[in-house]
């Protein structure tokens, strides 16, 4: 009776190794994590991951599985006006799917995020490096193509890639995450939030917002400007570099480094509070003009609607009223469900 009672216990235990196995190995599956309560919050943890030079962690910050999931390709097609293979480098290749399609989408999402946190890690390597290796980098990083046949560049070509591999030595210190109003009042003009509107809705997103965390790099100080993204109460990155970076100017190769010496040249950290003042001043004097071109285009939209099923519908986005879709007029929503979709507190 002893031994029935042990080998009991012994099959019980091992259905509970087996099925705690089992929720660990589903655990793991996804690469994002289970996300965060602000932007600021992802912002501030993809940064000290930065800093721990941790991938796993790093890549968890980022809105992976669920970005995959929710990208329309048909939306994004349609945006650009266009179909070619240059835009499906950094995007899901073909529309969601299941088996070998949502994997190879997910892999090549979190591939493309791994290269551009290699970027981030070789500008700021370059920084902290002899002037040779620095001019060499913005060369080769700069899109220039570098013959090695002169002894000189063979020399300087070696160096830079040497220096590539010293993350190690980075001294990496977390400071401040900036709203992008901060550094760059001009961010929140209507037709730049018109563009991150569109950008956030062919993700299916729920919430956008551009951010800037500033590091000390062997003690200089730097940015990292970057988009966050929200799915539901969730907010995860988006993307390096982001719309931020895009708008005011900066190299698309540099996984969003802003350097001290940019800094400086635009003067991003200087007056941030009369920044944020002056791009807040600038919402609420678009309130009236905003709720009235919400109502206009509301009007419009059901006019054009009325009498179409819910396929027809669906099918505009596909004819020349493709501008009249909610997901790309920015004015199909109200001034404050705007504030909200971009998280502005007033």
């Amino acid at each position: 009776m002893k031994l029935k009672f042990r080998r009991i216990i012994a099959v019980c235990m091992v259905f509970v190794f087996l099925a705690s196995c089992g929720c660990a190995k589903k655990k793991s599956n996804t690469i994002e994590g289970k996300g965060y309560g602000s932007p600021e919050d992802a912002a501030l943890a993809f940064a000290e991951a930065f800093k721990e030079q941790d991938m796993d962690k790093m890549l968890s910050t980022f809105a992976i599985e669920t970005y995959c999931s929710n990208f329309d390709t048909y939306l994004n097609m349609v945006r650009v006006r266009s179909l070619n293979i240059s835009m499906m480098y950094n995007e899901p290749l073909a529309p969601a799917g299941e088996g070998y399609l949502k994997e190879a989408n997910v892999y090549s999402r979190a591939g493309a995020l791994s290269r551009n946190i290699d970027l981030l890690y070789a500008a700021l390597i370059s920084c902290n490096a002899d002037p040779e290796v620095e001019e060499m980098y913005e060369e080769v990083f700069g899109g220039q193509l570098i013959s090695v046949d002169d002894p000189e560049y063979m020399e300087d070509s070696r160096a830079l890639l040497d220096a590539l591999t010293g993350a190690e030595d980075l001294d990496i210190q977390v400071g401040k995450v900036y709203g992008a109003e901060t550094i760059f009042e001009k961010y929140y003009l209507e037709t730049n939030l018109k563009s991150a509107y569109s950008q956030a809705k062919i993700r299916n997103a729920d919430g956008y917002k551009s951010l800037a965390v500033e590091l000390k790099v062997n003690g200089q100080k730097s940015l990292v400007t970057m988009d966050a993204i929200k799915y539901g109460k969730k907010w995860y990155l988006c993307s390096l570099g982001g719309l931020l970076s895009m708008y005011m100017g900066m190299s698309l190769s540099t996984g969003g480094f802003v350097s001290k010496e940019e800094i400086t040249d635009m003067g991003l950290l200087e007056d941030t509070k009369n920044k944020e003042k002056d791009a807040h001043e600038y919402l609420e004097d678009l309130e009236d003009s905003w709720n009235e071109s919400h109502e206009e285009y509301m009007e419009e939209y059901e006019d054009l609607t009325e009498d179409l099923s819910k396929e027809e519908i669906e099918e505009l986005i596909y004819g020349d009223d493709w501008r009249m879709d909610p997901r790309f007029n920015i004015h199909s929503l109200s001034y404050e469900e705007m504030l909200e979709f971009f998280d502005i507190d007033l």
